[in-house]
């Protein structure tokens, strides 16, 4: 499930990932953003993987398309969590913002991605 949290804030955008995604995930998830870009233009991103168990086959490959028509406004997308998905999440963000520079940060290191992720922000985020 993918939750955009109430740190978000000015033009920083916090989501957090927990269980195994799906493809209704996508689905939801995919509006929510949309609406989110286009009320605070550039925006970047902080993804938080929680209790993160992974993707459903198909849920997020790139044989179908991800209907986001303005992630191309995200600059900035700091992956927080465990090395088992690094990979796998990267991708997702990658497919999700096209122009956005990814970069993942263990969940131990989460004050560097804080550190990295406020360079491109107008506002502050500390995580819930």
């Amino acid at each position: 499930m993918f939750e955009i949290l109430q740190t978000s804030s000015g033009n920083l955008l916090h989501i957090r990932a927990t269980g195994r995604l799906a493809h209704a995930d996508r689905e939801l998830l995919i509006p929510r953003l949309e609406a989110w870009i286009a009320e605070h233009q550039s925006t970047s991103c902080y993804m938080e993987l929680a209790a993160f168990d992974g993707i459903e086959i198909g849920a997020f490959s790139n044989e179908v398309p991800l209907d986001i028509h303005r992630g191309k406004e995200i600059q900035r997308c700091a992956i927080v969590g465990n090395h088992a998905w690094t990979q796998c999440m990267t991708r997702v963000a990658r497919s999700l913002f096209p122009e956005a520079e990814v970069r993942y940060f263990d969940a131990i290191r989460d004050q560097k991605a804080l550190d990295w992720i406020h360079e491109a922000s107008e506002n502050p985020l500390v995580p819930a």
